[in-house]
């Protein structure tokens, strides 16, 4: 945030370049960690499911083969979830 409470970085510039949602590594992660999760959020995107349960359902099997929090904690999600 700015001295103005307005948000800055990436995800606000992709906001204001019209995307509805970000899904992002708040922090550095292995290729094997952003692999897994973000296989599982397209393939539940591609089944049909909401982006929120997409999200969710992504998250759940990273921390299922990647236990320690750095990995699975990193992903965000900021936007619609609709």
């Amino acid at each position: 945030f700015d001295l103005g409470d307005n948000l800055r970085g990436i995800s606000a510039a992709l906001f204001a370049a019209g995307a509805q949602a970000v899904v992002a590594a708040l922090w550095p992660v292995t290729a094997e960690v952003a692999t897994t999760f973000f296989t599982a959020l397209y393939a539940h995107l591609e089944a049909g499911d909401g982006r929120g349960d997409a999200f969710w359902e992504a998250q759940a099997i990273t921390r299922h083969a990647f236990p320690e929090y750095r990995d699975w904690g990193a992903m965000s999600f900021a936007g619609d979830w609709k």
